[in-house]
């Protein structure tokens, strides 16, 4: 197959009609940040309102990504690719190229147009942070998939087991606490420098190779979700923060000890139970939710305990 002739070689900017037409695709990175659909939506509303989008989506030449050591799949199909030479990777707009996408399955059609960063002396992983701050400022749950994005395979273990949650929604530090039983959590700052591969230091390096209580962890939130569903009290730091409280001095430090009693604690509320929890608000005592449902989960672990205590001697 002939190279394709680069649609940006005599112009700053070209449409979508014009990028596919010169036989190029759109591929984006993989294990970035997932597209929210709420995001989407919003965004295919206004572009069908003005017209179109007024601002380009900035993209590299897939070569480049490749060259950098980031994985690629195709925009459309979710495919790895293949062939790089022929695409090019958004690295800021994606939500836009979605809306344009969908409007164009209900048959609106509305061109979006690309262009190339203005700076290009830097590299991808350290342009999409600058680019991404600017524009949206990111939070924990975006830097966590920037890390797993920009290292892969070589990202810590602990790092891709919390990529799993934070793109279903939860808070970085509930996850962190799911997943190492540590009150602590990963700053911004932190997981920069982890996915820009600094020299990091040793309290750092500490923080990032707590790997040995992450499958207790994933137990107590499967068993959590069996009951809870896809509750949002599941995904703050209401459940994680009490229970690791319970490990010193209730546990002496044993971790697995603790993680067997949660899951067959929050495996055993009834329907009542987890409804209460659910649904849970400050008290006419003054006292804020968060107080509220740590005092309803101390009084069903209490009983949860004695109940134990009762089989044990029987």
């Amino acid at each position: 197959m002939s190279e394709l002739e680069n649609p940006f070689a005599n112009k700053q900017i070209i449409s979508l009609t014009e990028l596919e037409n010169s036989g190029y695709k759109i591929a984006r990175l993989e294990n970035n940040r997932t597209i929210n659909d709420a995001n989407v939506k919003a965004k295919t509303r206004s572009i069908n309102e003005v017209g179109g989008t007024v601002s380009p989506i900035t993209v590299v030449t897939a070569t480049m990504a490749i060259k950098e050591g980031l994985k690629i799949e195709d925009f459309k199909s979710g495919d790895p690719v293949s062939n790089p030479e022929n695409y090019f990777v958004i690295i800021d707009g994606q939500h836009r190229l979605q809306a344009i996408l969908n409007l164009k399955s209900k048959g609106i059609t509305k061109d979006c147009y690309f262009m190339l960063p203005l700076v290009d002396q830097i590299g991808i992983t350290k342009l999409l942070s600058t680019m991404n701050q600017e524009v949206k400022k990111w939070n924990g749950k975006d830097f966590v998939s920037f890390v797993v994005m920009t290292l892969g395979d070589t990202a810590p273990e602990l790092l891709k087991e919390m990529a799993v949650y934070t793109k279903n929604e939860f808070e970085v530090k509930t996850v962190y606490q799911y997943l190492t039983f540590e009150p602590n959590t990963l700053s911004n700052a932190e997981l920069e420098k982890i996915a820009n591969k600094e020299t990091l230091k040793t309290e750092l390096e500490n923080k990032i190779s707590k790997t040995s209580a992450i499958e207790y962890g994933k137990r107590i939130v499967k068993v959590l979700r069996s009951k809870f569903g896809d509750d949002k009290i599941i995904k703050s730091r209401s459940l994680s923060g009490w229970m690791i409280n319970k490990l010193d001095p209730d546990y002496n430090g044993n971790k697995e000890n603790l993680a067997n009693d949660m899951v067959s604690f929050f495996g055993g509320l009834t329907s009542d139970q987890v409804k209460e929890i659910k649904t849970v608000k400050k008290d006419d005592e003054g006292n804020d939710k968060e107080q509220v449902l740590k005092n309803i989960l101390n009084d069903l672990y209490s009983s949860f305990k004695e109940k134990q205590k009762l089989k044990q001697t029987a």
